[in-house]
Order: C-alpha cells, then structure tokens, then sequence
C-alpha cells in the first residue's frame, strides 16, 4: 500500500475515533445530568452545552488556540475566546455544539455560515481566521471587544 494513501486512512480513523469520543463523552454527561437531578431530556441537553468547558474542547481543537475562555452558547454553538499563536493575536473561536456533532444538516449549516462570512468584507462583519470540519467543527474570528448584544438592548 502507498505510505501516504496509509497516512490518509490513518489520519481519517483517527478523525473518526474522535468524533465518537466526542457523542460519547456528550452521551455521558447528558444522562449523568438527566439521572442525578432528574430534570427532562431538553434540560439536560441545555445543562451539557453548559459543561463543555475549555479542557474538552481543547482536545479537539488545534495546537494553535491556547488559553480558552467560555464567553457563551447559543442553539448551535459555543463561544470561546483564545489566543491564537500564529497570529499573534486574541480569537472568537465558534465551536459547534457536541450536542450536534453527528447531526449533519446542523454540521452543513454550521459550516456554511463559517464559509460564507469568511468571504464576505465589512466593516460590521468579523472576519473569519480559520475552519476546521473534523473532528470538532468551528470556525475562529476576529475577537470584536465590547459589550453583549442582550446588555446592548436592555439599555
């Protein structure tokens, strides 16, 4: 067998490996949460994207981002702040929730709202750094300093 057709299948088993370490570490939580305060399936679900902390993500996100900072989630994703080491500069890294990871019309949309406003340029747009679809999907943007929208519109 060629070596780097060997090298591909190898890193594509690893890939996978991961993505089901991922469904199955979520899979876990979910119901640890489910079983130990009893609340509803959608609850728990809710209670898992909040326990995706900085350690698990890191294990599926390039060496590149270092020290993660949860700044929110949303339906579909996770927001985190990093400092990324090739540019030199602080990151908004948007993490597709694990919650979804093998859903993939969710994956599709997520990727192509990374893909479409990476080509866009405006001044009101962040620009996107980097996306990655496997084994944990996000993409990294400018990091826009400021306060939330939600404060934002209470004021």
């Amino acid at each position: 067998m060629n070596v780097l057709v060997a090298e591909r299948l190898t890193k594509k088993y690893d890939d996978l490996v991961a993505v089901n370490d991922i469904s199955m570490e979520v899979q876990k939580v979910k119901g640890e949460l489910e079983e130990a305060s009893r609340m509803s399936h959608s609850q728990a679900e809710g209670a898992a994207v909040g326990l995706l902390d900085k350690t698990f993500v890191s294990r599926f996100l390039p060496d590149r981002y270092t020290e993660l900072k949860h700044l929110g989630a949303g339906g579909m994703g996770v927001v985190f702040r990093g400092h990324d080491k090739i540019t030199n500069t602080e990151v908004a890294l948007k993490v597709l929730s694990p919650l979804v990871q093998d859903n993939p019309n969710a994956r599709k949309r997520f990727l192509i709202e990374g893909q479409t406003l990476q080509t866009l340029d405006h001044p009101g747009l962040v620009k996107v750094i980097d996306i990655q679809k496997e084994p944990l999907s996000y993409f990294a943007m400018e990091l826009v300093v400021g306060s939330a929208l939600d404060e934002l519109v209470s004021e």
